[in-house]
């Protein structure tokens, strides 16, 4: 069932730090919410982020594991609604490239597959798909060498898809009856 306090909709493109000031104004007519949009994300990894905010901002850290379930029922009509399209489409393809967000990772402590350098570091970018750095023996180092590559982007913001959402946000009752 869909709750017509919480029908979110989309109201702007970009980066916080270009967030018009009028969509901040709202006090507590409303709420802000928002989700990191990249140039791979579809349509529906940007409704499951929607959906996460949602849960997080009506529920909180009173949301319990098994209530987790339930709570995404309540709120992917709502999702699917503020975020139009087939799910496979990309969400926005003019969504810039996510920020390096560099951090150490630690290799697996395998020898057959790592001989010598099993349990060592490597620095990754945020999406956890690109090696930035050659292994190195401890985190230290690793995160000696995000650093320097983060501090080259220093102003990196993520792209983001903003949505407003009728508040004050409802208590929820779940399914199994814990109210959240």
């Amino acid at each position: 069932m869909e709750n017509p306090c919480l029908s979110p909709v989309r109201v702007w493109r970009g980066r916080a730090s270009a967030l018009p000031a009028s969509l901040c104004r709202g006090g507590a007519s409303h709420a802000l919410l928002s989700v990191s949009v990249a140039p791979e994300d579809t349509v529906q990894s940007v409704r499951a982020r929607l959906v996460d905010e949602l849960i997080r901002a009506t529920a909180g850290a009173q949301a319990r594991p098994e209530d987790h379930p339930a709570l995404c029922r309540l709120f992917e009509p709502m999702a699917r609604q503020a975020c139009a399209g087939a799910p496979s489409d990309r969400a926005d393809p003019a969504a810039p490239e996510p920020p390096l967000a560099a951090q150490p990772w630690q290799l697996a402590d395998d020898p057959q597959t790592y001989a010598e350098r099993a349990g060592w570091w490597i620095v990754v970018d945020g999406s956890w798909n690109h090696e930035l750095s050659d292994t190195v023996p401890c985190r230290e180092q690793a995160q000696a060498i995000a650093d320097r590559l983060n501090a080259a982007y220093p102003g990196a913001e993520w792209y983001r898809h903003w949505f407003c959402v009728t508040a004050p946000l409802p208590v929820l009752v779940t399914e199994a009856g814990h109210v959240v």
